[in-house]
Parts: C-alpha cells; structure tokens; sequence
C-alpha cells in the first residue's frame, strides 16, 4: 500500500476510534420508588444484641437485609421518622440465618429485614398491616 492510502486509512480509523469513545454510557437504571415516596415494608427488624462466649456479645441482623456494592457492605436502616438510609456496616461471619455485625449498627435500630433493591435512600416507610397485626399479637 502507498503511504498516501496507509494515512487515509489510518485517519478513517483514528476517526471511528474517537468517535465511539463517548457518549455512549448507559443512564443508570431508575428504581422504583423516588426518595419522597412513602413506600410499605413488610419486615422492619431490630438490630440484636446476642450474648457470646468469652468476649461477650454481639449485634446480628438477617442476612436477608445484607447487601453487597463493590467492596462495600450495607443495611437499609428506618429511622425514627421513618425515613430510610443506607448504613454501611462492617459485617462478620453468618450465624444461622444472622449475620454478625462488626460496626455499624446499634442495638435496637431497625433495619429492613428483606433487601429491596427499589427501595432508596430518602424514602419514607410504613409497616404492611401483616407486620402490624404480627406485632400486636406479641
């Protein structure tokens, strides 16, 4: 090939190789509820204090209401106003159906006991009348 065709060709592809390098990333996928949405939990758990052998106790939550982004481990906690956040924890090993919380979390909070990925931070919940009626009959 001449060096005259080897440049056209070479600026044809530096052109398609700057032109498919941007602009193109996918928009993040919108969850279901918007954080001033009040939205209906059917499981908010408390944070347990369980007694241990040697160094005495622990906190645990569900493993169910754990959830994994990157490196990062997390729990959607309710506060008192009922307002959910993303609190990021230290999580230890798996204790039946619990895991052991490291740091984090303090006795008592309440955290939702099922991962819900459409669930977002700054939205307001409410106990599902099931979990209602659950707790009345305690």
């Amino acid at each position: 090939m001449s060096l005259k065709k080897t440049n056209i060709v070479f600026a044809a592809l530096l052109t398609l190789l700057f032109a498919g390098c941007g602009g193109h990333e996918s928009p993040a996928p919108q969850a279901a509820s918007s954080p001033a949405e009040t939205v209906s939990v059917e499981g908010l758990v408390a944070v347990r204090a369980v007694e241990g052998e040697g160094n005495g106790g622990y906190f645990v939550v569900p493993a169910s209401a754990v959830f994994k982004e990157g490196a990062m481990t997390g729990v959607l906690v309710s506060g008192a106003s009922g307002r959910i956040d993303v609190r990021w924890i230290s999580a230890g090993h798996a204790v039946g159906s619990n895991v052991v919380v490291l740091a984090g979390l303090s006795e008592g909070e309440l955290v939702v006991g099922s991962y819900d990925p459409a669930l977002r931070e700054g939205s307001t919940v409410t106990k599902s009348q099931a979990v209602t009626e659950e707790d009345q009959s305690k």
